[in-house]
């Protein structure tokens, strides 16, 4: 399905434009498909690529905006946050913590704000912490709501343990129909979905709607497909998500979303792979790769429930980690191993 077309040595960092072009840091030079764009001082920092702009992080946490001409837009300070969203950046103070820097067609907007941890959907600013989120309306400072997780999701560690520990919200998956749906961890994984305008839950998601009929009671406690992988399909109403032999799919469509879960070990144990680390999702395939020191990466097929195709980076065999990202756009998948050895492979039809 996918063959190898190049690679590309000494990548030490790389981003992909919304073409699909690669933007990437090698021997202190940053290139955009394979066209010089600037000479570093240094080998040290990260390239992101947001809308129409190229961004350099330096190892002093300052950012050079250029647009794709090569033109120099400014520098900013801080951090840089943004999700869903190619039309738009946003830079926080990292010393102050309190002005977000809007920066959009060439314009500085600012804002002000209190605490960190920023997600932006539309218009509305989400403040996120470990057990509360706190949104705003994008042109005001002003909170519109707040949500806490209650004190009924505390867990304990084990069944013998006094101790409890709160839930914690793992990830904002993000919104679809005006519910902003959260990966929450308490002593299982849960799906939370909040009404964007009020912050009210609307969901509460923990059980699918039937378990594999071999599943045991034990079984059925430790197999969640739910993490930071988690993604929702706007186009046909879908959330989703994999993890190790597990994947799930909720229909938010539905009245009441259902959760449904499959049990996918026989092909991921077949390709010699988990499905632990979410490169990038097109069109009904995921892909994917393991971790740690496993140098095999996969194609995960949502129609189909089960891995059809994967593939090895033989020289990142037995190192840690054997693959450091992976990217997938315009029918080419990016592997950057171990090595930082970009390898390119293309679509076989």
């Amino acid at each position: 399905m996918m063959k190898k077309k190049r690679t590309l040595e000494n990548v030490s960092k790389y981003a992909l434009t919304k073409e699909g072009e690669v933007f990437y840091l090698i021997q202190k030079k940053l290139v955009l498909n394979d066209k010089l764009f600037q000479v570093l001082d240094d080998n040290f920092g990260q390239p992101y690529s947001v809308g129409d702009y190229l961004i350099w992080q330096n190892y002093q946490g300052v950012f050079e905006v250029y647009d794709k001409s090569g033109f120099f837009r400014g520098k900013r300070e801080g951090y840089i946050n943004y999700l869903n969203n190619y039309d738009q950046i946003y830079f926080f103070d990292k010393k102050k913590n309190t002005e977000a820097i809007f920066f959009e067609d060439g314009m500085d907007k600012y804002l002000d704000f209190e605490q960190n941890g920023y997600i932006f959907f539309d218009k509305y600013i989400i403040v996120k912490n470990k057990s509360e989120l706190i949104a705003s309306e994008l042109n005001s400072t002003c909170s519109i709501w707040q949500y806490t997780l209650p004190k009924e999701y505390s867990w304990a560690p084990s069944s013998t343990s006094q101790e409890t520990r709160p839930a914690t919200i793992a990830q904002i998956v993000g919104v679809y129909k005006d519910t902003l749906w959260l990966v929450v961890i308490c002593d299982d994984i849960m799906l939370l979905g909040l009404d964007l305008q009020t912050g009210r839950e609307r969901y509460h998601i923990t059980e699918p709607v039937k378990y594999p009929t071999t599943w045991s009671e034990e079984e059925r406690k430790r197999k969640r497909p739910f993490g930071n992988g988690t993604q929702i399909d706007a186009q046909s109403g879908i959330l989703f998500g994999g993890f190790n032999h597990y994947y799930g799919e909720v229909e938010l469509e539905a009245a009441e979303p259902a959760y449904h879960l499959y049990d996918i070990q026989e092909s991921t144990e077949l390709h010699g792979l988990r499905m632990n680390q979410f490169g990038a999702w097109e069109g009904d395939n995921i892909y994917f790769w393991e971790g740690a020191n496993n140098n095999r990466f996969g194609i995960f097929s949502r129609k189909e429930k089960a891995v059809i195709w994967s593939g090895q980076i033989e020289e990142a065999q037995n190192t840690m980690p054997a693959i450091r990202q992976l990217d997938f756009s315009d029918g080419k998948l990016y592997v950057l191993d171990h090595h930082f050895t970009l390898h390119i492979f293309e679509q076989e039809f």
